[in-house]
């Protein structure tokens, strides 16, 4: 049995996310329906995680096995032939039996891309939040501050089970304020159901109304969706990378976040 990871790229704005759905386009169906076309059988693929509706991916790794073999190089240029042309695969390397995609992951990064100015957006129209209001960045940073380390995030999180564990460790999150675009970077052991647009509108409501820190940590520890903020667009958030025991691809996070 050969086992597969590829490394992919997506602009998600046309797509209902990555994760295979029976009515809608997904970027896993898509990725499917192309590999088994090649391999001639029905390939089914491991995700490193979901991406909502109209989020994007800078370096989305999946795996899948077949025992069937095709050189790496000749399956990138088949599957890219097939995809259309906001999709793309990257890279593609045989990986050990055991390696998944999912399940060996030990954290990921994503960014949130806002753009703060008067005019709206042009070029980066459904790839960026457009905020027209002055935000204040200092205040911001402090925060983003709060959600660092590990907390039950359950106020930011949009849908769930009654039984799920709302728990995720924030390694840290990094903010780039370049001219008028702002680059959020969050790096965590895992991330709930729109946690971050939630998180991300929670932050700019306390930025342009009640500007109190301490209201963050009561909504933190209430436990409530209801008393954090609205979800904001999926258009500004991109999966920058998902860590491995080892490096699988060969990734310069820093410059993916200067792409942006």
């Amino acid at each position: 049995m050969y086992n597969k990871a590829i490394l992919l790229e997506y602009n998600g704005t046309n797509y209902q996310g990555w994760q295979k759905q029976k009515s809608q386009l997904s970027i896993q169906n898509l990725l499917e329906t192309s590999i088994s076309q090649i391999y001639q059988e029905d390939i089914k693929s491991i995700g490193a995680g979901r991406t909502d509706a109209g989020v994007h991916a800078l370096s989305q790794v999946m795996s899948f096995k077949s025992e069937k073999h095709i050189d790496s190089y000749k399956l990138k240029r088949g599957i890219n032939a097939f995809l259309p042309d906001d999709i793309v695969v990257l890279d593609i390397k045989d990986v050990e039996p055991e390696f998944s995609a999912l399940y060996g992951v030990k954290s990921k990064s994503y960014v949130y891309k806002i753009i703060n100015r008067e005019a709206p957006l042009t070029i980066d129209k459904n790839l960026a939040l457009w905020i027209r209001r002055k935000i204040d960045i200092d205040l911001l940073k402090l925060s983003l501050n709060k959600f660092i380390g590990e907390k039950d995030f359950t106020s930011f999180c949009m849908s769930r089970s009654k039984k799920e564990n709302c728990v995720r460790k924030i390694n840290f999150i990094n903010t780039y304020v370049v001219d008028d675009k702002i680059l959020i970077e969050i790096n965590a052991d895992g991330f709930l159901h729109n946690m971050i647009r939630i998180m991300i509108g929670t932050i700019l409501d306390i930025n342009f109304n009640s500007k109190n820190l301490d209201i963050l940590d009561q909504i933190i520890e209430a436990k409530d969706r209801k008393l954090a903020a609205k979800t904001e667009s999926a258009s500004g958030l991109y999966q920058l990378k998902v860590f491995y025991d080892h490096e699988l691809f060969d990734i310069d996070e820093k410059k993916l976040i200067r792409r942006l």
